[in-house]
């Protein structure tokens, strides 16, 4: 897989390890002229239940966050841009907001309009 779209698209789904989807990514430039793909509520709300489910850790949503937030070829769904941005600023700078843990990734799953019937067991 080496079409940019592809592999943003690959990130923001979080696909498999970071490593894979950053070394091929990393040959393009970060800026872009414009947006190739759209994160939507959904994809953050997936990485934070996979950081609930164990599949994830705390660093891996932390890098995962950092990437995405670095990108311009990345746009934000219109309506949700504001509350996309400030989860995605969050969960990449847990030094200037907060750490994350279970609680806070339960409350922006809520937040995100994600069921709290997803993680109930988490």
């Amino acid at each position: 897989m080496n079409n940019r779209t592809e592999l943003v698209r690959s990130l923001l789904e979080c696909d498999r390890p970071l490593s894979q989807i950053l070394q091929p990514l990393n040959s393009f430039n970060w800026d872009s002229d414009s947006e190739l793909v759209i994160l939507e509520t959904h994809h953050i709300a997936n990485v934070l239940q996979r950081y609930l489910d164990g599949e994830l850790s705390e660093l891996d949503v932390e890098n995962w966050a950092n990437a995405v937030e670095s990108r311009e070829d990345i746009g934000y769904e219109t309506t949700l841009a504001e509350m996309l941005d400030e989860a995605i600023f969050e969960l990449a700078n847990p030094v200037l907001t907060r750490p994350l843990s279970k609680d806070s990734a339960r409350e922006w799953i809520v937040q995100l309009g994600g069921s709290t019937l997803v993680y109930e067991n988490s």
